[in-house]
């Protein structure tokens, strides 16, 4: 890791809010690059922040970056090192999108007078560039503010720390299929790419599995690392095997081909399942559980409609286990043990040993 001194002072400007929605809009200034994680304001913070504004109330200042530069084009393109909450509000409250699509709290930003939006658009943000620095710095310094503002969870440190990571990429596409795939190091290491239309099917079954919370605090890129490295080694403990992955595949993920092609198709096979949204099933413990004992058999000899309806079957058990503490389970599954288990923590191997063992019993009593 190289991380620079600044020297200078870093010179300030004030931009109008006009001017930065335009370049965020034509693609000058990237509100995400890979170091940023997602969005954490909830809708209360954004219609707040909206009022600073019309209230011409100040705010704090938006830290940018030079992230490249083409000198035959003569054009730039800008990276948001700290600010991408704000400007990503700022743009969805004028362009109507987002939670600014339908809401009372606020005046639109359509339906305020010309008077009104001018000054609003006027409004000037006081923007610090950084210049042309390493990615290192800029990441050191992202940290750094972050440290004094919301809090990251380790999940954003991770991201932070390890943005330009194989493996970490490889998994990332797993879960978010907006991931911008054209930075230079994805294309200089030859990362294994999914397809945008895999990553889709593959982010369609973690909606389901994932709030919004957890999204925007990444806990789905922690639990597709997990269920990744355990579709390699088996089941393990170890919090601290996510971290020797990704120093271990910095560089290059040579099982990325052989994950993706184990994966998609236990996605697919899921998707035929057409279980409901709100399925027992699609709890975090469940669909790991799920995967895992899949991808251990061959599952293209089970009777489809047989284990719907036998998932289905333990879903209502499930159900009666939580409001009497009492099921028939009529197939002697085990599924009292399964319904306290499925209850604990995911990165207990114990819980996911026995998981695993009952879910196979299952599987394997829905074989043709």
């Amino acid at each position: 890791m190289s991380i620079e001194i600044i020297q200078a002072s870093l010179s300030s400007t004030d931009t109008r809010i006009l001017k930065l929605y335009n370049q965020i809009k034509v693609g000058e200034l990237v509100l995400r690059p890979f170091f940023q994680r997602k969005l954490v304001w909830k809708k209360i913070h954004k219609y707040h922040f909206i009022e600073t504004i019309l209230k011409n109330y100040p705010f704090p200042e938006i830290y940018i970056s030079t992230g490249s530069m083409d000198t035959s084009k003569l054009t730039s393109i800008d990276w948001v090192v700290d600010g991408q909450q704000r400007l990503s509000t700022i743009y969805d409250y004028i362009s109507s999108e987002g939670d600014f699509k339908s809401q009372n709290v606020v005046k639109p930003f359509n339906e305020l007078s010309s008077a009104e939006q001018e000054i609003f658009l006027s409004y000037k943000v006081v923007v610090r560039d950084l210049g042309k620095i390493n990615i290192d710095t800029i990441q050191e310094i992202f940290k750094r503010i972050n440290n004094t503002e919301y809090s990251l969870n380790t999940n954003e440190k991770m991201n932070a720390s390890y943005h330009n990571n194989s493996f970490m990429i490889f998994c990332k596409q797993l879960v978010d299929e907006e991931i911008d795939l054209s930075q230079p190091f994805v294309q200089d290491n030859n990362i294994t790419l999914v397809s945008l239309v895999d990553r889709k099917k593959v982010s369609n079954i973690f909606k389901k599995v994932f709030n919004d919370n957890d999204i925007r605090r990444m806990n789905d890129l922690q639990f597709i690392m997990t269920l990744v490295i355990s579709l390699e080694l088996g089941y393990f403990n170890r919090r601290g095997e996510i971290d020797n992955y990704l120093d271990k595949y910095n560089e290059d993920y040579p099982s990325a081909t052989q994950i993706k092609n184990l994966l998609l198709p236990i996605i697919d096979f899921i998707e035929r399942l057409s279980l409901n949204d709100k399925s027992y099933w699609f709890n975090k413990a469940n669909i790991f559980t799920m995967i895992i004992e899949l991808s251990k058999m061959d599952y293209s000899n089970i009777n489809i409609s047989l284990l719907k309806e036998r998932l289905e079957y333990i879903d209502e058990e499930n159900k009666k286990f939580n409001s009497t503490h009492t099921i028939i389970d009529e197939f002697s599954y085990g599924l009292e043990q399964y319904f306290m288990y499925a209850k604990e923590a995911v990165n207990d191997k114990k819980s996911r040993i026995i998981r695993g063992e009952i879910f196979e019993k299952i599987l394997l009593d829905c074989y043709n």
